[in-house]
Parts: C-alpha cells; sequence; structure tokens
C-alpha cells in the first residue's frame, strides 16, 4: 500500500519488506514501492522500476539508470522519488487513472566512487504506454565504461521470437536465446518487439546505440539491453559538464493468442538429473586477517587460490593446510608466466593434494603455455595428482573460451556469485535457477570431463574485467589478510545470516547435476567465511555446510522428481542403503516441501537451523510415506530416518 502524500518520497531503509525476512537475511533491506494505474503495474526500488506489467502479465524485468566506473563496477547513487499527478495537492495517483508522472533524482557519492554526476529520470505512463528518460551531468571528470538505461528482459522469454529494429531501419527476427549465449545475441539495437502472455510489447530506446547480453552467463535471471556496445573503446573520459541524455519508450496491446509466434520450447540437451551422486563438497581458504581460530577443522576439501607473482603465496598455501587441518587441498595457482609455474608445483608438493590447476593471472583461464607448464611440472616432482583447468573467474569465461580450452585433458572449473550486477535480495534469490541452468550447460561443454564449480561466493572475491592494473601486497605474511580481503565490496552482511544458510543449500541443490564432481563454497572462516575468526560454534552456514558433507557420494533423487514445494524452495533428497535425508531451505517469506518415499508411515529426526548455528531436533512423522515440511522465512531444516529393510526404498514425488 502507497502512502498518499505530496513531494519528495523516500523509502528509508529500516521500512523492510517483512520483519522476520529482514532479520533472516541481516540486510534491512527497503520495501519496493508498488504503482498500478491503468493497466500498468510495477514496483520502484532505489530508482529502479521493475516487475513491469501491463494487464498482469509481466512484460519487462526493468528500467535501470546505470553507471559503471572503469572497472565495471556498479556505482550507487542517492537516490530521491517525487511522485507527481494531475490530482488537486499532488496525491499519488488513482489506480483507474490513465495516466501520471514520477520523478527521480540520482546523484553519485564521489567520495566513495571518484564519481561526481547528478541524474534526473522522468517516469511517464500514458495510457498503453510508459516511457523512462534520463538526463545525466558530470560535475567532475572521470572515466566510465558505461552510463545510461539498461533494460532488463526476464529469463523466462528465453526461446520466444523477438524482432530487432536496427538504427539504418533494417529488421531481424531472432529469439531470446534458449542456451546460454555466450556473446551478445542481438547488437546494434534501436528497438525491440517481442509477444509474450497474449501482449504484444514494443520497445523504443533513444539517445545511445543498444545491444543485448545474455545475463545468465553471470546467473542474473536476465538478458540486458545496454547502451554502448562493448566493440567501442573503454574506459572513456567525460568531462566536467558533459550530459548524457536517453530515453526507452514501452508500448503494449493485446494480441490474438492464435496469431502469436510461440517460444521454441524443444529440451536444449539431455536430462542431466536424478539418481547420480551427490559431488564432493569444500570450502576456499580464507583471506582474512590473522586471528586465533586456532585451525578449528574445516568441513571437505579446502580451496587455495596462490598468486604466484605475490609475495605472500608461500603463507597463503601454509594457512590452508592449517584450514584444512592435515585434510586435502585443492591447489590453484595464479601465474603471469610459464616459467613462475615449476614453484607452485614444487611447494604444493609438500601437502595432501586433491587437484591442482593453473591459471592466467590476466585473462582467468588456463592458457595453453601455462597447461603445458603444469603437467611438465607434475611429471617432473612425481605428483599422482587430479588437473583441473578452465577459468577462476565465471561462467561467462569458460562459456566464451571452451575453444580455447578444449584442448585440455582435466575436469573444468568456474565460480559462481550472484551480485556481478545486482546486490538485492531479489537477485540473490533468482540466482537459484541460473546456477542450475550453468552448470548443465557446463557439463555439455565438458563432453564428458569432471565438472568442479566454486568457489560459490555470495560476493565477487575478485574483479575479473578489471581495466586498472591489480595492486599487489609487497609483505611476505598475511597477517592482515590476502585476495579477496582487499577487493571492494567482496564482504557480504548477509554471511552470517540464517538467509546465507538457505541459499547455501539451494545453490547446492541447483548445481549438483550429473557430471559435477565437487562444489566449493565461501571460506573457511572470516566475514566472508562459515564462522568469524574467533568463534568455532560457527554461523548457520557452517551448519548447513555439514549437512551436506554427510550426504556426499550418497544417490540423489531427479530434482523434477524429487518434491513438491514453492519456487523460492531449494530441496536435496538424498538416500545411501536403507537411510534418506532430506535437506530443505526456504529463500522467501514463506514455503513448503513434500517429499514422497518408498515407506509407510515412516517417523524420522526433524532438525531446524537457528540463528547462531544453534539446531533443534524433534521426531517428525511421515504418514503415508509423504514427509511435509513447512518453513518460515530463510529457513532450512534436515529430516532424516532409516528406512526399514523391506522397503522400496524410492525417493520421487506422488
Amino acid at each position: 500500500m502507497v502512502p498518499r502524500s505530496a513531494g519528495l518520497l523516500t523509502v528509508p531503509a529500516t521500512d523492510a519488506r517483512g520483519d522476520s525476512a529482514d532479520a533472516a537475511w541481516l540486510d534491512g533491506e527497503p520495501a519496493p514501492v508498488h504503482f498500478g494505474v491503468g493497466r500498468w503495474s510495477f514496483d520502484l526500488a532505489d530508482g529502479s522500476i521493475d516487475n513491469i506489467a501491463w494487464d498482469g502479465v509481466p512484460v519487462l524485468r526493468a528500467l535501470r539508470f546505470v553507471v559503471r566506473d572503469r572497472d565495471w563496477r556498479t556505482v550507487d547513487s542517492e537516490v530521491g522519488v517525487e511522485v507527481v499527478s494531475s490530482e488537486v495537492g499532488g496525491e499519488l495517483p488513482d489506480p483507474a487513472a490513465e495516466s501520471f508522472l514520477i520523478k527521480v533524482r540520482g546523484r553519485t557519492d564521489p567520495a566513495k566512487s571518484g564519481i561526481d554526476l547528478t541524474w534526473f529520470g522522468r517516469v511517464t505512463v500514458t495510457g498503453a504506454c510508459l516511457t523512462f528518460d534520463v538526463r545525466a551531468e558530470a560535475r567532475q571528470a572521470f572515466q566510465r565504461n558505461r552510463i545510461g538505461l539498461v533494460v532488463l528482459h526476464s529469463a523466462a522469454l528465453s526461446g520466444h521470437p523477438l524482432t530487432v529494429r536496427h538504427t539504418d531501419g533494417q529488421r531481424s527476427e531472432l529469439r531470446f536465446p534458449r542456451e546460454i549465449s555466450p556473446h551478445q545475441p542481438a547488437r546494434d539495437i534501436a528497438g525491440l518487439d517481442w509477444t509474450t502472455g497474449g501482449v504484444k510489447a514494443e520497445l523504443d530506446l533513444h539517445g545511445e546505440v543498444f545491444e543485448m547480453e545474455d545475463q545468465r552467463n553471470w546467473t542474473d535471471a536476465s538478458f540486458k539491453t545496454y547502451s554502448t556496445p562493448l566493440t567501442e573503446p573503454f574506459p572513456v573520459r567525460v568531462s566536467a559538464g558533459a550530459a548524457i541524455e536517453q530515453s526507452v519508450e514501452l508500448r503494449c496491446r493485446p494480441v490474438d493468442t492464435a496469431d502469436q509466434l510461440l517460444p521454441d520450447n524443444r529440451p536444449t540437451a539431455e536430462v542431466l538429473g536424478g539418481g547420480h551422486l551427490f559431488p564432493g563438497v569444500g570450502v576456499a581458504a580464507s583471506t582474512g586477517p590473522a586471528a586465533g581460530l586456532g585451525g578449528a577443522a574445516s568441513p571437505g576439501v579446502v580451496l587455495v587460490e596462490l598468486d604466484v607473482a605475490s609475495s605472500q603465496w608461500r603463507a597463503a598455501l601454509a594457512r590452508a593446510a592449517v584450514d584444512a587441518s592435515g585434510g586435502p587441498l585443492d591447489v590453484r595457482l595464479i601465474c603471469e608466466d610459464p616459467a613462475q609455474v615449476d614453484a607452485g608445483v614444487a611447494e604444493a608438493a609438500g601437502f595432501d593434494l586433491v587437484r591442482l590447476g593453473v591459471f592466467d593471472g590476466t585473462t582467468h583461464i588456463s592458457e595453453a603455455p601455462l597447461w603445458s607448464a603444469l603437467q611438465a611440472a607434475v611429471t617432473r616432482h612425481n605428483l599422482d595428482v587430479a588437473l583441473v583447468g578452465g577459468t577462476r573467474a565465471h561462467f561467462t569465461e569458460l562459456n566464451r573460451n571452451i575453444g580455447r580450452i578444449s584442448q585440455l585433458d582435466a575436469g573444468l572449473s568456474f565460480s559462481i556469485t550472484p551480485q556481478m550486477h545486482d546486490r538485492s535480495r531479489q537477485q540473490v534469490i533468482e540466482s537459484i535457477a541460473m546456477q542450475r541452468l550453468v552448470a548443465e550447460q557446463a557439463v555439455r561443454l565438458a563432453s564428458g570431463r569432471a565438472v568442479h564449480i566454486g568457489p560459490v561466493t555470495l560476493r565477487p572475491r575478485f574483479n575479473a574485467v578489471a581495466t586498472s592494473a591489480a595492486s599487489r601486497e609487497t609483505a611476505l605474511d598475511i597477517d592482515n589478510g590476502y585476495g579477496a580481503e582487499f577487493v571492494a565490496d567482496a564482504t557480504d552482511p548477509r554471511q552470517s545470516s540464517l538467509g546465507a544458510a538457505a541459499w547455501l543449500i539451494a545453490s547446492a541443490a541447483a548445481l549438483a547435476v550429473r557430471g559435477v564432481e565437487s562444489l566449493t563454497f565461501c571460506e573457511a572462516w572470516g566475514l566472508r567465511g562459515l564462522r568469524s575468526a574467533d568463534d568455532p560454534d560457527g554461523y548457520p552456514a557452517l551448519v548447513a555446510l555439514h549437512w551436506l558433507t554427510q550426504i556426499v557420494g550418497w544417490t540423489i533423487a531427479d530434482p523434477m522428481d524429487q518434491a513438491v514445494g514453492s519456487p523460492e524452495v531449494g530441496v536435496l533428497v538424498a538416500r545411501h542403503d536403507r537411510e534418506i535425508s532430506v535437506l530443505a531451505s526456504n529463500l522467501g517469506a514463506s514455503g513448503a516441501v513434500e517429499v514422497t518415499i518408498g515407506s509407510p508411515d515412516v517417523v524420522g529426526r526433524l532438525d531446524r537451523l537457528g540463528t547462531a548455528g544453534s539446531v533443534s531436533g524433534v521426531p517428525h512423522s511421515a504418514p503415508g510415506g509423504i514427509v511435509n515440511l513447512p518453513l518460515g522465512p530463510a529457513e532450512s531444516v534436515r529430516w532424516r530416518t532409516t528406512l526399514p529393510a523391506a522397503s522400496a526404498h524410492r525417493v520421487g514425488r506422488q
């Protein structure tokens, strides 16, 4: 419900979308303001126009004004919103009205970003047309990679027909990609036309040349149309006083569903679910400042990235061994030159190794010269260890460079973070379904080779697309931390929350497709870890990861057949002999899971994860073999039992 008031409308950070959800996520995220006028509806949050629908049919995921600095970091703006109406007194529009105006004012903070930019936008609704126009002005000179409007189209449009209107007046008849497109599916865009849910949408773009990218590469649930093609040079100097003006106009009308072109819904490839073993689970080595944790045991294999060009890599390796408490290490070397590889392998050879890989410090992929040097060093040091290559960056780099690394006779890797473009809670939650897509496509790209996914982290642990030269510490020790410790915005305050634990379980359920051999999550300890530096009891995510490690090697059910639940619920159903374990987590306000097992009237134990990593357990029956698990906001549970010897042991949906 929008309050009726005139003048400046601001949504304070304490105006949360729900006290229980906020407490579970620890983010105090502002509630979006919902608007409904005429046949239009949308949400407004921090100047972003989200969930745009016409006649109740979603037509656009979002319209936003975005500033990206020279290293592709999104620069935040302080935003004020003024709702203007034709009504006397300037009250908010009546839902039955046919037109109204919203004014949005934003300014970046030069003290935080080095960029001082003011911008003014207008959201105008008139009948069947919604317009967002923006004018921005630089208050001082700076360098940017992009400034302008972006249009987010829902990932649900995958396979739908798309007409691209080009700047020369020509048209191209395409489809929103079904497979995750490694490169821009549409270029030189002046306008776009598509149909969804019986609604014809027409989008005009002004002020720049636009193109589209498939943001599912970064696990965003969207296709993005943005200004300034990537073929143009960047970064670009913006002079003081320079102005940027852009606008988008969205028109909608009903169409006869008998005449609309249908989406291409053919299966993209073989089914990659069900009846396979749950992969190995581990954590990344801590990159935080040294503290008094004393080497508390970390669950699973510990992955450590060693920048061999730095002065600290030997200290980082030694600390990772402490994090692993004598257990195995997964060592990933980052090298600038093949000559550095042997030193890294020689040092790592003194530890218990389960995997060994190498990546270029600039491209972040396993370049051929480095790979040859790794193979030679492994032979020279007589190591019996699995090799892993690919990329240490996003799935994007694996998808775009698979031709360059297809010769690797080794497992392939990539990492995941949901917050490359957006730090909202909705973005974090929506990434789960996209993680399933990238895992499946990675397995197809691997062509029978094992896939290793991770680190999977809430925030990016390094900037894979920076144009600025990376700075390196000169100290030999890592008492003050290293790596991600010095990366801007690498730490998410949600890391210690119940929401992060629920997200971890949901992420594991999404990524555990057939062909994925290992999953690595967050860090062992510290602000980006499973526990604080001085508390061995840990955050809720530590319990969640322990639950996952206890089903490593168990057979997991097909996710399409294992349970009935809401879209914001993650579920893993695993069995080993007669033991059944169900892990479920809810990322939304409320949810429920129903799982059918092959034995009637079973009694199991239900463990609920609480704050500070506490667990409460009670008996929980499954009458008729149906396990029903109601879930509160950001709640994680585990239900387990041992079936009678005569049971069929089948797990699935009714």
